[in-house]
């Protein structure tokens, strides 16, 4: 419609993949960034964040979790979440090992939460298969089997990032 080659934007770029990097970068920067707070809010509210512009970009989602995103955006949030890492007495190592599995967490999380929302996870034909375990077999799996197949992302998120920082905080000492 522009009337210009598909070739194009790669004059100005080195290739698909700087291409969607850049993309990527660019939708990272919707990712609101605390100012101030206890190091575990501001960590909770970056993660927070970047699950909802993950979310409304799905396609996103895929780029981050196959590529680095090496832009100024995407080094905001993991400026400030490190931060909040040494706050908590992590050293620089141990932090940046903490915000890749913060990083790891969340990115892993939403793209189920993706495919459960398109229905990929055949929800159906996962509860006939749950509900015919057998309980001496399979005890937790049966006895939780509701919030096990439960789609309440909102809550698994929560205390999914709430286990993490509790590691965080106990590693810290």
């Amino acid at each position: 419609r522009l009337g210009v080659s598909a070739m194009t934007p790669y004059r100005f770029v080195g290739g698909k993949e700087q291409l969607l990097a850049n993309l990527a970068d660019r939708f990272m920067g919707e990712v609101r960034l605390p100012a101030s707070g206890a190091w575990e809010d501001r960590v909770r509210a970056v993660f927070r964040s970047v699950r909802r512009v993950l979310l409304r970009h799905p396609a996103l989602a895929v780029i981050v979790a196959s590529q680095r995103i090496n832009g100024a955006s995407s080094y905001r949030g993991a400026e400030t979440v490190l931060a909040a890492l040494k706050e908590a007495g992590l050293t620089p190592e141990t932090g940046v090992s903490a915000f890749a599995s913060l990083t790891a967490f969340t990115v892993g999380f939403v793209q189920r939460e993706i495919a459960h929302e398109s229905g990929a996870d055949r929800l159906a034909e996962r509860r006939t298969t749950v509900g015919a375990l057998r309980p001496q077999e399979f005890p937790h799996i049966v006895s939780a089997a509701d919030a096990f197949l439960g789609r309440d992302s909102e809550v698994h998120f929560e205390t999914g990032l709430d286990l993490l920082i509790m590691g965080i905080r106990a590693a810290a000492g």
